[in-house]
């Protein structure tokens, strides 16, 4: 709420619509979420999981590759934690308006084409 949240606002002048963000602990999605979306309601914000360790949508908890992501639990800064994973889903809660998943595969390929052709150095958790 009080950095990254801001930074994004004053670097797209207003102008977001959607925040993508892989979660880690969730706490920067959770202050990013609320920080936008008290500047502008409709502002979507999408968690994106490995598909490996949906463990926000109700998954069991599994070994991947995207470094910096989930660290085998359910994050207290999203709504959910403590919840019986037979009552998460892919439902809005919180300030996630959708859960996206991303298995490490696609990751690890994605950051090799942004590297190629975009000249940008990224890592899969990019």
């Amino acid at each position: 709420e009080e950095r990254t949240g801001p930074e994004v606002w004053k670097q797209t002048d207003g102008a977001v619509d959607i925040f993508v963000h892989g979660i880690g602990t969730g706490g920067c999605i959770a202050g990013v979420g609320k920080y936008l979306k008290g500047k502008k309601s409709d502002v979507k914000v999408i968690a994106l999981e490995p598909s490996e360790a949906r463990v926000h949508t109700g998954a069991p908890m599994a070994k991947h590759g995207i470094v910096g992501w989930m660290p085998g639990f359910h994050s207290n800064f999203l709504e959910g934690v403590g919840l019986p994973a037979a009552q998460l889903s892919d439902a809005p809660r919180g300030v996630v308006d959708e859960w996206g998943h991303v298995s490490t595969p696609e990751a690890v390929e994605m950051s090799l084409k942004v590297t190629r052709e975009e000249g940008i150095m990224v890592g899969p958790s990019a």
